[in-house]
């Protein structure tokens, strides 16, 4: 199978820290990366759930009682290499 490459842009911060994770599973981010593009694929969803705020509720509780972040909580406001400013949309900008 033929490789490319795919560009990103996030908070330096958060990548030195998605890094000290990753390596503590064995996993590099380019592995860990995939590992997101394929489970997105076989479950044709993205692989955790997605929530909105309210102005008062911060997070949603899943069937287990287990606090979820929202989507910006995540990654923060992160603009991929398209361009695309993900933040300004959910703001309506």
């Amino acid at each position: 199978m033929a490789s490319t490459s795919m560009n990103i842009r996030t908070d330096s911060e958060v990548k030195k820290q998605a890094e000290e994770l990753f390596a503590q599973f064995g996993l590099s981010m380019s592995a860990a990366i995939n590992m997101f593009l394929r489970q997105s694929i076989r479950k044709q969803a993205i692989p955790f759930e997605l929530t909105l705020d309210t102005a008062s509720e911060k997070h949603s509780v899943n069937q287990d009682g287990h606090a979820e972040k929202n989507i910006l909580e995540l990654f923060g406001n992160i603009q991929f290499a398209d361009n695309y400013d993900y933040k300004a949309l959910r703001e309506g900008r």
